[in-house]
């Protein structure tokens, strides 16, 4: 009786640790496509990627001498959008319990939000909170600061005084 529940913690031990492994190199894969398409994207609209930010399975960049942004969600498949910050009205940083997340709002009403998210509570560890906040705040002033941005910086706050 012994012997079997020892295998079956060994077992139970190896299959976490494999899935782990298995995580962290499909995400290092991730990660490597993201930037490589970045490069590739910033090279055919003739662009220079001065900052850069890896979230999840997405990637923002921007161009600060054109005041241009590249977002690149790898979700499901590649979703790429090109942001020209003289066409965005408004940056809105939304902090709530469950999301941080920047959401740019284009001058046309036809044209959808951008969302990027930085902190989801159900995918990301409640220790990372913190430093993703950090992360969409020090977006919100970057894209805000920029010359080329036009339009209103607003802030949506739905946070304990504690958890912030």
């Amino acid at each position: 009786m012994l012997f079997i529940l020892k295998t079956t913690a060994a077992a139970i031990l190896a299959l976490a640790f494999s899935a782990g492994i298995y995580r962290l190199i499909k995400y290092n894969i991730i990660r490597k496509r993201l930037l490589v398409m970045l490069r590739e994207v910033a090279e055919i609209r003739n662009l220079k990627i001065d900052e850069y930010q890896l979230l999840h399975e997405q990637i923002l960049g921007m161009d600060r001498r054109n005041g241009i942004l590249i977002y690149l969600n790898y979700a499901h498949r590649i979703n790429s959008r090109i942001i020209d910050l003289k066409e965005v009205t408004e940056c809105t940083l939304i902090l709530k319990q469950v999301v941080a997340q920047l959401e740019l709002t284009y001058r046309q009403p036809s044209r959808p939000p951008v969302s990027v998210c930085f902190y989801r509570k159900y995918s990301d560890p409640a220790f990372k909170r913190k430093s993703r906040v950090r992360k969409a705040v020090y977006w919100k002033e970057l894209i805000t600061g920029s010359p080329f941005f036009g339009g209103e910086t607003v802030v949506a706050r739905e946070l304990d005084e504690q958890a912030g």
